[in-house]
Parts: C-alpha cells; structure tokens; sequence
C-alpha cells in the first residue's frame, strides 16, 4: 500500500526552500527563527497557530496584517 502523504504539500518544501534552520539544531537556544517560520505559514494559509512566545507571534500577526 502506497503512502498517500508521501508527496505532501508544497508548505513543507517551501519553508526548507526558505532555509528556516538556523544554527545547531541540537541547541534550543538556535533551532529557527519562529517568526521566519510563522510567516511562511501564514502564507500558506493557516487559520491559527500556537506559540510559546506571545510577543513574538503578536509581532508576525501585526506585520503579516500589516498593523506596523
């Protein structure tokens, strides 16, 4: 049977294609730059997202509905 998610959707290659990694990803202090990763998705059209640092998601959702 084959894997029907296998291709996926273009938001994943996207957001590998915008290079979002950043650092060593064996440090939490530099795994992403979540504000880079928000956006993209956005982008892509999600309805919602959840995030641990409320300034930062407040800052993405302003700029990305243009408030700033």
């Amino acid at each position: 049977m084959a894997n029907e998610t296998s291709t996926g959707s273009s938001v994943v290659k996207d957001a590998r294609t915008a290079n979002l990694r950043k650092g060593d990803v064996k440090s939490l202090a530099e795994r992403d730059d979540s504000a880079a990763e928000i956006t993209v998705f956005l982008q892509a059209g999600i309805v919602g997202f959840f995030t641990d640092d409320l300034s930062i998601g407040r800052a993405v959702m302003d700029t990305y509905l243009g408030k700033k």
